[in-house]
């Protein structure tokens, strides 16, 4: 029964105890499940004795309300060793409203995210929890990832994805609203030395609305650092990230192919509203040194924008870092599948080894300096 219903129903009296307990069993539904292992071992129960990514995760999934998994520093790992290393794909995280938090983490030392804006220095994020899928053997599943989103608002902070099989994490179409902060997705803990992902790193295939929001740092990937392929990631926000460069921006750390891409060949079904930065100085991303190009937008794309961003350059210090393509790239994919309304504004796109920016067969695409 809906809480809310039930507090506008009229109940007879002696009831209040019957409310009460109601209340009661809605609230206590909502638990925190603390990882406190490096290791993959699943004997069913999370609790303090034991817990290791693996068991809460399930216990997530098997349980109703508001979750939260964070972490405690494991006994006998060293501070900066708190890599979790599966065997084998992690179950999908199918609950709604899970909070993954690797900045909660007793005991893990100095942790915490950026504290001002990072087109200078990059961002001082300090990160002490790590998933690595070393030792995972790859599926062949395009869908394939260290971490699989699968339930409505699911939020990660402070957390570094790297050497997965294929993509880092997978956003799927149960997924609405996903979200990421201050993570470090196919570098080390440092964000310094690459360790990618073979395939994406973010990868939302038809995928719900995705939000990349604020100093995730996505370099280093075998594919491109975001994904977005099909009609139902509408009014996804990718602002304020680094994409292709070290964590303090002092080096290259390029995807294999696109900083981002968008692609919908979806005929007759509009992706809509996508939003790849902002003029806000906390919401322009750098999106430099990737092998493909910065930006790709292919087919059915409309009402975005592309707007304050770094392409090509180390942020504020105006230090070239091409993409190997082309700067921005948007383009129809024969005439039915045609990008439209996508303003390009206030970007500096510098050094790309073909086009700065390239528009084929679009409609109202917008250009101001």
């Amino acid at each position: 029964m809906d809480p809310i219903r039930a507090r506008r129903m009229r109940f007879p009296m002696g009831s209040a105890v019957l409310l009460c307990l109601l209340v009661w069993s809605v609230s206590a539904s909502a638990a925190t499940y603390t990882v406190n292992s490096v290791n993959d071992v699943n004997d069913g129960i999370c609790n303090t004795s034991h817990c290791s990514l693996r068991e809460a995760i399930r216990a997530v999934n098997n349980t109703t309300g508001t979750h939260t998994i964070n972490f405690e520093q494991p006994f006998g790992v060293a501070i900066g060793d708190f890599i979790i290393m599966p065997g084998s794909e992690l179950p999908a995280i199918t609950r709604d409203n899970v909070t993954i938090d690797g900045f909660d983490c007793l005991g893990c030392g100095p942790t915490g995210g950026n504290s001002g804006g990072i087109f200078s220095s990059g961002t001082s994020a300090q990160l002490a929890v790590a998933i690595d899928g070393s030792w995972i053997i790859a599926s062949g599943n395009a869908d394939e990832a260290l971490l699989t989103l699968d339930g409505a608002d699911i939020s990660l902070s402070g957390i570094n994805l790297r050497n997965g099989p294929a993509n880092c994490v997978t956003v799927t179409a149960n997924a609405v609203d996903a979200g990421f902060d201050d993570c470090f997705i196919g570098t080390d803990l440092t964000g310094l030395v690459g360790e990618g992902c073979a395939s994406h790193g973010i990868y939302v295939g038809n995928g719900e609305e995705v939000n990349v929001r604020r100093y995730n740092v996505i370099s280093d990937n075998g594919g491109d650092g975001i994904h977005i392929t099909g009609p139902t990631a509408d009014s996804s926000d990718l602002m304020g990230n680094i994409i292709g460069m070290t964590a303090d921006l002092s080096g290259q750390l390029g995807n294999g192919g696109w900083g981002i891409r968008i692609e919908n060949t979806a005929q007759g079904q509009n992706l809509h509203g996508v939003l790849i930065g902002n003029s806000s100085t906390d919401d322009r991303n750098v999106i430099a040194a990737n092998a493909s190009g910065g930006v790709l937008i292919l087919g059915q794309v409309i009402n975005g924008q592309i707007e304050g961003n770094y392409i090509g350059s180390d942020g504020d210090n105006g230090n070239p870092f091409p993409n190997r393509g082309d700067g921005i790239h948007i383009a129809n994919i024969g005439s039915p599948l045609i990008p439209e309304n996508i303003p390009v504004n206030d970007n500096m796109i510098v050094a790309s080894y073909d086009d700065g920016l390239h528009l084929q067969g679009v409609t109202n695409i917008a250009v101001t300096s």
